[in-house]
């Protein structure tokens, strides 16, 4: 039967009957396992689709297609799909479709020439942020960018240029989670150490209540005056001009200034914020070691931890010395996802940096607060996910 009314579909030049019945056709192929027949059946249909300008429709079997083609290997048509359902997604204004289609695809194939769609997809989103968090999204950005940066060496820097252009005015803290996570995954090769210190001043132009100081030689420093019930002061310091650890603090200030309104939720819940001040000092384990003469071993059991935090133990009723966030040797190889792909690096890095701010702002030891590594995780995965 449906293959009889296509015939007459198309004999009629109905494009939207021939777009959905194809589409009726292809879900039965799949559950018949015949994924050729499927494939062909759903790039038709999105062919369809698109000639009647039903984008949406499109990009979706459009990427249903691309994924018959590939589980039978016929990588030119899958790849041909991929774009096509992206530039469909794009127009249809669902930008985290287009995302999730060349995010799922990236990762299988050495797609080239595809940076104008990647930024095409960071300028449409920041139009409407509050769609979908788009950090997994920044994450395959800059792997795809380490991966042919000898074809577009500006592709990385007009990615995170147009993600600054979205900041100005009241805009939605996934534009500055999806900043953070690509500054924090970006390396030498893709944004130079002599460009961080314009990105800072790019970025802090955006917000009434962040400030930063570089001073050449000296200590350079982030800001934050957070609007609170309890306003209070959050500073982070380099004290280390190591490149990852300038760009982790610049993550890190992103997050903690935009994402603070999750943080007083936790700190309100715990009794309320004590604390007019939070001094965080960033420094590297090779650093600490040269200067202190002390090895600094492996943390969390067997398992080497990509970074540690200190707790001082001074009783609160005194002045609270910084807090010091000690990145280990292993952190750049460990967080890189095109090496290591999947890794949680920067997700156990904001869970302390989350748990150590959390209990000082509430005067407590972070190992009486039982509650407190839950409340880590959530935020972590409201911020990165």
């Amino acid at each position: 039967m449906g293959l009889q009314a296509l015939e007459i579909h198309r004999k009629l030049g109905d494009n939207l009957r021939i777009a959905s019945t194809q589409d009726y056709l292809a879900r039965s192929y799949v559950k018949l396992n015949n994924h050729k027949n499927a494939a062909e059946s759903y790039e038709d249909s999105a062919n369809h689709y698109e000639i009647t300008e039903l984008w949406r429709d499109a990009a979706y079997n459009y990427e249903e297609a691309a994924n018959m083609w590939a589980s039978i290997e016929q990588d030119v048509n899958a790849l041909h799909c991929v774009s096509r359902g992206v530039k469909c997604a794009l127009l249809g204004g669902v930008p985290s479709r287009a995302a999730n289609i060349i995010t799922e695809f990236s990762s299988n194939y050495m797609i080239e020439n595809f940076g104008d769609f990647y930024l095409q997809i960071i300028q449409e989103f920041v139009k409407e942020p509050q769609s979908a968090s788009f950090s997994r999204f920044m994450i395959n950005f800059s792997i795809y960018c380490k991966r042919h940066y000898t074809e577009n060496t500006a592709l990385f820097r007009d990615g995170i240029e147009s993600l600054i252009k979205g900041l100005p005015g009241d805009s939605h803290a996934n534009i500055s989670n999806a900043l953070a996570v690509g500054i924090e995954q970006a390396s030498e090769k893709i944004y130079g150490i002599s460009d961080l210190d314009n990105l800072a001043s790019n970025i802090i132009r955006s917000f009434n209540h962040i400030h930063y100081s570089s001073v050449p030689g000296g200590i350079k420093t982030w800001t934050m005056g957070m609007d609170w019930h309890k306003p209070i002061i959050i500073q982070i310091r380099c004290i280390s001009n190591e490149p990852i650890v300038e760009r982790i603090a610049m993550a890190l200030s992103l997050i903690l200034y935009s994402d603070g309104s999750l943080i007083e939720k936790v700190i309100s819940d715990l009794g309320g914020c004590l604390e007019e001040g939070f001094s965080l000092q960033i420094t590297t384990q090779k650093e600490i070691e040269q200067q202190s003469n002390i090895k600094i071993g492996p943390t969390g059991g067997d398992q080497v931890m990509p970074a540690s935090i200190s707790e001082t133990g001074v009783p609160w009723d005194q002045p609270q010395p910084p807090t010091a966030l000690i990145i280990h040797d292993n952190y750049e190889a460990v967080a890189d996802w095109t090496t290591n792909p999947g890794n949680k690096a920067f997700v156990w890095l904001l869970m302390i940096v989350h748990g150590a701010f959390v209990a000082h702002c509430v005067h407590k030891s972070r190992q009486n607060i039982p509650e407190l590594p839950l409340k880590s995780t959530e935020f972590c995965k409201a911020v990165l996910l």
